[in-house]
Order: structure tokens, then C-alpha cells, then sequence
């Protein structure tokens, strides 16, 4: 018998007691009370412990949840790796030392996009409750860090020439460049936070 059937069995038990003479179960025997005011405190103590089994997750079943779901943090997180990484090499400057800056924004926006699906079905997912805040955290920092992003992307394609150079790219990009990076990292170490690991370092196994 878990911890769960131990609860149930007591609460019923309790029950029992105040319904009937006596009440035995498998692992518990109680007298029944005699009064009637007895017999009602008894029933509502055995009310609140068949909610608190059915409600309370026991340690074990938190600990295993938790495992899971880190798992599953940690499975976005490779995915978000991945889909970072697609992006080395994939725009590469031409014979003349240029680069079509479109085909970059492209690029870099159905990043933006996968990233962002990514992130939306992990949040999506109910966390257990110790890891509630860490989720909430996580959020708030891939909120911030996606919307630098969009400004950012913006003004690249407000400023950037079709056709650019390594200096333009990297005039364009220095836009707001220390806060990005700032963001970016607390972002990841948001995730890593739920995760219980590094997961977003491009060394971590897996």
C-alpha cells in the first residue's frame, strides 16, 4: 500500500468510525464514538483527509514530477540549440564581399519565429508546483529577450543596404548590442534555472 492508499485508508477509516459501531481496515481498527457531536467532528477529519490524499502530491510523486518536467525543459532546450545553430554559415558574403541583407532578415526571423514556438509550447505545459516560480521567471526573461529581438531586427532592416558589406552588418548590429547580450544570457540562465543545468550551452551533452 503507497502513500496514497495509507491516507485514503485512514480517512476512510475515520468515516467509518463515525458511521458505524466500529471500524476496521486492513492496517487500522478505531472504536466508533458514542456521541453525535463526536461522530460529526470524526466525519469532517475524515473529509479533510481524503482531500488532503487526493490533492497533496506525496514527496516521492513531486520528485518524479519534477524530473519530467525538467526533462522536458531540457528537450527545449536543445531544440532552441539547435535552431540557433541552423543559422552558422547559412548567409555568407558573395564574391564582392557583400551579403544580401534580406535573405539574412529572413533567416534570422523564422529563427526568431521556431525559437519563440518552441518556448510557447514549453510554457504551455504545467510545471509542478515547486518549479512554479522558476517557469514564472523563465518567462519573464524570454519575453524581454525576444522583445529586444524584434526592435533589434527592425532596425537592421531600417538601416541595413540590400546589399551589405561586413562593416555595415556589423554597424547595424551593434544596435543595442550590450543590452541583447545581457538579456540573452539572463534568458538563458532562466531556462538552465528550470531546467536544474546549464542546458543552454552549446557544450552541455545531448
Amino acid at each position: 500500500m503507497d502513500g496514497v492508499d495509507v491516507s485514503l485508508g485512514f480517512a476512510t477509516a475515520l468515516l467509518l468510525a463515525a458511521a458505524l459501531r466500529r471500524s476496521d481496515t486492513p492496517t487500522i481498527r478505531l472504536p466508533a464514538p458514542r456521541r453525535t457531536g463526536s461522530r460529526l467532528l470524526l466525519a469532517a477529519a475524515g473529509v479533510t483527509a481524503v482531500a488532503a490524499a487526493c490533492l497533496v502530491p506525496l514527496p516521492d510523486t513531486v520528485t518524479g514530477e519534477i524530473a519530467d518536467y525538467r526533462d522536458r525543459v531540457r528537450a527545449s532546450c536543445r531544440e532552441l540549440r539547435r535552431i540557433k545553430a541552423s543559422g552558422d554559415h547559412a548567409v555568407l558574403l558573395d564574391a564582392r564581399g557583400q551579403v544580401d541583407s534580406i535573405a539574412m532578415l529572413d533567416l534570422l526571423r523564422r529563427q526568431s519565429a521556431q525559437h519563440d514556438a518552441t518556448l510557447t509550447a514549453l510554457w504551455a505545459e504545467e510545471p509542478p508546483r515547486p518549479l512554479h516560480d522558476d517557469r514564472d521567471e523563465a518567462i519573464e526573461r524570454s519575453a524581454r529577450s525576444s522583445d529586444l529581438l524584434f526592435d533589434v531586427l527592425a532596425h537592421v532592416e531600417a538601416t541595413m543596404p540590400r546589399w551589405a558589406t561586413q562593416a555595415d552588418v556589423d554597424r547595424a548590429f551593434h544596435y543595442r548590442e550590450q543590452e541583447a547580450i545581457a538579456l540573452t544570457a539572463r534568458a538563458d540562465r532562466g531556462l538552465s534555472d528550470l531546467a536544474g543545468e546549464d542546458c543552454m550551452n552549446a557544450d552541455t551533452p545531448g
